[in-house]
């Protein structure tokens, strides 16, 4: 779930969620958000960028994590074929 308020931006993650992605739900400035994107093939190049670390992941079942790239840190949710 998405929450905005007081000029930060949150994904709440599950509990489960958070075991996961071996970390807590990501926060940031509203400021600083660059963008957020929903595609329909959610395994590809141009959503995927870089090395999942940390987090966790199984090839066309699940990403949940941190990606880490020359471009900076993407937080990373897909399930299947549902980003």
């Amino acid at each position: 779930m998405l929450e905005i308020n007081n000029k930060q931006i949150t994904y709440k993650l599950s509990w489960l969620e958070k075991v996961g992605a071996f970390g807590k739900s990501p926060t940031a400035k509203l400021s600083n958000l660059i963008k957020v994107s929903q595609s329909d093939n959610p395994w590809n190049t141009k959503v995927i960028r870089g090395v999942r670390a940390p987090g966790a992941g199984i090839p066309f079942f699940i990403m949940l994590g941190t990606l880490r790239s020359f471009r900076g840190k993407d937080f990373t949710i897909i399930y299947k074929t549902r980003p």
